[in-house]
């Protein structure tokens, strides 16, 4: 009866044991290996990366409760907070980075020193909204929703009621008819934002915001469709895991169970083999990063799809019925000309008298402006400036032409023209390249002279913007439309989530995400931005400078000092030792 006995407990204790423990989400597991393998010993997930420690801490909280790891986590930020001379807290500051930190510490048990970081974060509100993204239109920080969503989701319950009202504002003054928010007055959404690379991100925290300020007007309801929508379309089949992720979050704090459960249910779908999860929008999406992992825990704990039998449409886009075949069968006919087949109709002849240039101008996907294709006098463009004037209208950035600026051959151009706007299209994350027959020019357009014939081109590119951290060049370089003049203002860093830089570095241009940052994400490729934004990148420390040239410096002169003053005790020692023995 005893052996019974004992045979029963050993078969019930177990399944007991399995009744009390509950089954683990699916691919939290995972992702928490992922995150604790990933951090360093003193908490944190590398230099200038608070958010994402941020992100890691909050979903390894939600995930398992307090542990190790996300104490760990929690207790490097909360220095890193409460000490003023932090560097987000300083001129290259943005509002996200110390938000989302904040905002993380709302979702634990952990507490942060609030009369201390309040103040420091309501700096960052100058009148309405936040500032925090790096506009290059403007060289300057600006307010946007992802900066202005972060401080109500940390601060909303505790800033004056005068700033949150002014907050809140801001926020809607940004929303669109479809429910979406853009990222700031001027710019719809930035890929280089590592913490709002889109219009779905921006949305999520967005909601997440409006419900920390207990907004409950129609446009919560409005963005929360949006949010519904975005999650039935598996988030465009994009792999944007952050958007999921953030989206989700926001559907299941506003009660939109099935909505939130869809959404986690693509972001399984998402995750990388070692367990973690990358944005498609960062500079390296296929490595996994602590920001999107973090996220995308915390989303899984808050709206396990265990169970979920719901999904969301996945489809590709129907694939367009091609166009019948004709180019190639010899002859030249069906609409055929030199141009789409000269394979059948033989190449083109030269333009007739007077000599042309070919102008072209590419715009981006979604710019809303048609692009520019026509042939004008090569006698009325001495320069690539001038043609493009004739069939565009050009926005310059002047700099003095001298030194490395000037025109080789051609000291009568005195100004060169760094082109920021086409058509009044001046974009948000990319620069207007120069193409000379289908080729990068080696020179701007204030100094290329066409030739009878030329086909010159500008396309608007995003190609510099894919690098995290890019630093600020060293010298001025020749003003082509692919580079920057080094007189210009440098831009701020922004965050990208993949970036851990070890040392600090010179600001670098703003990226797609990965990233501020994120910087960089991040173009820094951050911020941004946001981020970007895209990887943060800061002035390199500079060493205690030499009082002189010589042995003694600011560093060993306490050493020295205090050596000098044992030999001269020493000294002393001595000879009054040897009056005595005179004595």
């Amino acid at each position: 009866m005893l052996g019974n006995t004992r045979v029963t407990a050993l078969i019930l204790f177990p399944a007991l044991f399995l009744l009390l423990v509950p089954f683990a989400t699916a691919g939290v597991p995972e992702a928490l290996s992922w995150l604790k393998a990933s951090q360093q010993p003193d908490g944190s997930y590398g230099a200038w990366a608070e958010h994402q420690a941020a992100a890691a801490a909050m979903g390894m909280f939600l995930a398992e409760g307090n542990s190790t790891n996300s104490t760990a986590a929690f207790a490097w930020l909360r220095a890193q907070l409460e000490n003023p001379a932090s560097w987000f807290w300083g001129s290259w500051g943005e509002a996200d980075v110390p938000a989302a930190s904040l905002y993380a510490f709302s979702q634990a048990n952990e507490s942060v020193n609030y009369p201390i970081t309040t103040p420091l974060l309501l700096s960052f509100q100058p009148v309405a909204g936040f500032k925090g993204y790096y506009d290059t239109a403007v060289w300057s920080s600006v307010e946007s929703s992802v900066d202005t969503a972060l401080a109500l989701m940390a601060a909303a319950g505790i800033m004056p009621a005068q700033n949150k009202t002014a907050a809140v504002g801001f926020l809607l003054s940004l929303q669109n008819p479809d429910g979406s928010f853009n990222l700031t007055a001027t710019v719809a959404e930035a890929p280089i934002y590592s913490l709002g690379p889109d219009k779905a991100s921006a949305t999520a925290l967005a909601v997440l915001a409006l419900n920390a300020a207990n907004y409950s007007g129609n446009a919560t309801q409005a963005a929360v469709q949006f949010l519904r929508n975005e999650s039935a379309s598996c988030f465009g089949n994009s792999n944007k895991s952050y958007a999921a992720a953030a989206a989700a979050i926001a559907l299941a704090e506003s009660n939109e169970t099935g909505s939130a459960k869809t959404a986690t249910k693509y972001l399984l779908s998402l995750q990388k083999p070692d367990g973690g999860f990358a944005d498609a929008s960062r500079s390296n999406p296929n490595a996994s990063n602590a920001l999107d992992t973090g996220w995308a825990t915390a989303a899984l704990a808050k709206a396990d799809p265990a169970g979920y039998s719901g999904s969301c449409n996945a489809a590709p886009s129907p694939t367009p019925t091609p166009a019948p075949q004709y180019c190639g069968d010899g002859a030249c006919n069906n609409g055929e000309t030199c141009s789409s087949c000269p394979g059948d109709c033989g190449a083109c002849s030269p333009p007739s008298s007077p000599s042309t240039v070919i102008i072209k101008v590419t715009f981006p996907d979604g710019s809303g402006k048609p692009n520019v294709n026509q042939a004008v006098p090569l006698s009325s463009c001495a320069t690539a400036l001038a043609c493009f004037q004739q069939a565009a209208s050009i926005t310059c950035k002047n700099y003095p032409a001298t030194g490395p600026l000037a025109c080789q051959g051609h000291p009568e151009t005195t100004e060169s023209c760094f082109v920021s706007a086409v058509n009044g299209y001046a974009g948000a994350m990319g620069w207007w390249v120069l193409y000379v027959n289908g080729a990068p020019s080696a020179v701007g357009v204030s100094c290329y002279r066409p030739a009878a014939n030329d086909a010159i081109e500008l396309r608007y590119s995003t190609a510099a913007a894919a690098v995290d951290s890019t630093p600020a060049p060293a010298t001025t370089p020749v003003p082509t439309a692919t580079t920057l003049p080094s007189t210009s203002p440098a831009p701020a860093p922004t965050q990208a989530a993949t970036a851990q830089p070890t040392t600090a570095k010179s600001p670098a241009l703003q990226e797609n995400s990965t990233g501020g940052k994120e910087f960089g994400q991040d173009l820094g490729a951050g911020k941004g931005g946001s981020a970007g934004e895209a990887n943060q990148t800061l002035p390199a420390p500079k060493p205690p400078a030499l009082i002189s040239t010589g042995f003694f410096t600011a560093q060993n002169a306490p050493a020295l000092l205090i050596a000098a003053a044992c030999i001269a005790a020493f000294a002393a020692a001595a000879i009054y030792l040897r009056k005595r023995e005179a004595g």
